[in-house]
């Protein structure tokens, strides 16, 4: 698939579930990027980084530096990512490395240039993993490609896996309580009853984003939500469905840290007697 014909597919495989805070532009406004994994092919065999890598980045900026030994590959180059956003948290990092003069590798080789595009999916990370270095993980798509030359003419690079951690660290989940605080009572149509999550400290840069598990009937609730930027709590709202009576057990994630609540829907009868 090139790069022309994945734009499109990545666009309309994203719209589905599309995150409700902005993953890149959070991933833009970080200064640290962490290589979690990488693993690539020259041709011979394929090689993998041996550990996680910090990296410096400017914030403001999807571009940042990468070396070719952080990927696993022993030799002296400098990979430059300039990225572009294609919307839908999909990056296209652009490679377009001429070395003047040719870097040597080694064997009377040389390389004199990389070149070809790497596409990635920012994501926020899961509600149940610990921010260390941001909120956001960058992960590989199909049609990423690189390629040398040198000496040995036009060698392709396949990129078989390429995970990066970045963004901003967002706060843990402190609460999760029900707003309205008065009993919920079954009905013969769904209803709506509201419910609050609320973070450690106020959400930065594109808001934090908390997720939500529920069963697939009874009291349900959108599978996530996001607090936004300077804010410390949002409210969401979950459906009842009609005539259900009994109690679901819920959970919100956000930051590593999780909160449960034991919903309680009541029978009509026992409303009344209240």
């Amino acid at each position: 698939m090139s790069g022309k014909q994945l734009i499109p597919f990545l666009i309309l495989a994203a719209t589905a579930g599309a995150a409700r805070a902005d993953a890149t532009a959070d991933f833009m406004a970080g200064t640290t990027v962490k290589l979690r994994r990488a693993t690539v092919d020259l041709g011979n065999g394929s090689r993998s980084s041996s550990g996680s890598v910090a990296i410096r980045k400017e914030s403001g900026t999807l571009d940042f530096d990468i070396h070719a030994s952080d990927l696993g590959v022993p030799v002296p180059i400098v990979i430059r990512l300039r990225g572009t956003a294609l919307g839908h948290g999909w990056i296209e990092y652009a490679v377009d490395d001429a070395y003047s003069p040719p870097v040597e590798l080694g064997g009377k080789q040389t390389v004199s240039s990389i070149s070809g595009r790497i596409y990635m999916l920012a994501a926020p990370l899961p509600g149940t993993t610990r921010q260390d270095i941001g909120n956001v993980v960058l992960t590989l798509a199909e049609g990423s490609k690189l390629e040398a030359k040198g000496s040995f003419g036009a060698l392709g690079i396949s990129i078989t896996r390429l995970d990066f951690l970045g963004g901003v660290v967002q706060p843990a989940l402190s609460g999760f309580s029900d707003l309205t605080r008065t009993p919920i009572c079954s009905a013969a149509v769904p209803t709506d009853h509201r419910f609050a999550v609320t973070l450690a400290d106020v959400a930065r840069a594109g808001g934090a984003v908390v997720e939500l598990t529920s069963p697939p009937a009874g009291v349900r609730f959108a599978s996530a939500t996001a607090v936004r930027a300077g804010s410390r709590s949002a409210t969401v709202t979950a459906r009842i469905d009609a005539k259900f009576v009994g109690t679901v057990h819920v959970t919100a994630a956000s930051g590593g840290v999780a909160r449960s609540l034991d919903v309680v829907v009541r029978s009509p009868s026992s409303c009344l007697t209240r």
